[in-house]
């Protein structure tokens, strides 16, 4: 049985200064109430939001999944008699983090697949579940419930367990993000922690660069930089990418509190947040190909001028475009018996570096 994630779960991730804008799953439930969202979406449904689906979630994977499922949302909400809410960029970022809130194991985890892996990765052969063993048993972890306290946790113990697999003669386990979900998923339903809450908390990241600059900046600069590094990263991708690091670095990785990890894994993560990492050629491809071009560029169609968008574009303001344009925009393809471009989240990546170039 796994584990329920409350119904609402906090992220208040503040991103940097010039964005103007820091998420806060609060008040995204809000909005998602406020605009009858949960009319459709109510918990329980086949269509609750807090199903354990497709938690691969990105700004622009997000994105994507709203604006393809903008068509059948407008049907239902005109049936129903309810005008589609007006988005703004911050509304569209507090509901990505209400979304992700409750979608917190990001990828489907299998604790079969999870258990497998514990064994194969060698962790068993130091972790029991519960009883002793050359490391501290399962039983006694208070992370597991956590992923952020979850990766200061393996982050701090790699320096002694790289000793102890140099004595051994063995080799780093290195692990991919579907392992880290499987893993989490075998351990959060043994015996002792499976009574535990599962918890998501990321603070305001406002000393999260300095602190990352402090533990991570002599190296982690110019073409090693975090900018160069993250792009549409999940938090179960940072931690992998974290922990398959540990390995490779020169110097003894520098012991973390749980609670300094938590403002630097906030600003490490929060700070793809406005950033358009897709290809702006490759944007110009999609925007040609899905036929937006035959609107937005003909004089006297009455599509919204793409000169008038905000810089940089991004994901985020993709979802208030679909809310704002979208009902007049599939009038538009109905009238030029055009359908509705559905877009994977990789053209909307490269989309939005497109339209925000």
């Amino acid at each position: 049985m796994l584990i329920t994630v409350p119904a609402l779960l906090f992220f208040a991730a503040s991103l940097p200064p010039s964005a103007g804008i820091e998420p806060d799953a609060r008040r995204g439930e809000e909005f998602f109430q406020q605009s009858k969202c949960a009319s459709c979406h109510a918990p329980g449904t086949a269509r609750d939001l807090a199903r354990r689906l497709d938690r691969n979630y990105t700004p622009a994977a997000l994105a994507s999944r709203i604006w393809n499922h903008a068509p059948t949302m407008f049907a239902e909400m005109r049936k129903q008699g309810i005008a589609p809410p007006a988005v703004s960029s911050q509304q569209s970022a507090d509901l990505f983090a209400f979304f992700y809130s409750r979608r917190y194991f990001e990828r489907p985890g299998d604790a079969a697949r999870g258990k497998a892996v514990f064994e194969e990765k060698g962790c068993s052969g130091c972790h029991s579940m519960t009883g002793p063993g050359t490391g501290p048993a399962v039983s006694s972890w208070g992370s597991l419930t956590d992923l952020v306290t979850f990766v200061a946790a393996m982050w701090n113990h790699a320096p002694k367990m790289k000793e102890a697999i140099a004595a051994k003669g063995g080799k780093w386990p290195e692990i991919t993000t579907q392992n880290m979900a499987d893993v989490l998923v075998y351990l959060q339903n043994q015996p002792a922690p499976k009574k535990a809450v599962v918890e998501f908390l990321l603070p305001s990241i406002e000393d999260g660069k300095g602190l990352f600059d402090e533990k991570c900046g002599g190296c982690h600069k110019g073409a090693a930089g975090l900018e160069n590094k993250l792009k549409d990263e999940t938090l179960t991708d940072v931690a992998v990418a974290m922990w398959n690091h540990a390995s490779m670095m020169r110097q003894a990785a520098p012991d973390i509190p749980s609670v300094d990890m938590r403002k630097i894994i906030g600003y490490a993560w929060a700070s793809q947040f406005t950033k358009p990492h897709g290809s702006v050629d490759r944007g110009k491809r999609v925007f040609e190909g899905k036929k937006c071009a035959s609107c937005h560029g003909e004089a006297g169609s009455g599509a919204p001028s793409l000169a008038g968008l905000q810089k940089p574009f991004t994901a985020m303001d993709m979802v208030s475009v679909t809310f704002g344009h979208g009902p007049k925009m599939q009038e538009n393809r109905k009238a030029k018996g055009t359908t509705w471009p559905v877009l994977s989240a990789s053209e909307m990546s490269d989309l939005a570096a497109y339209l925000g170039k």
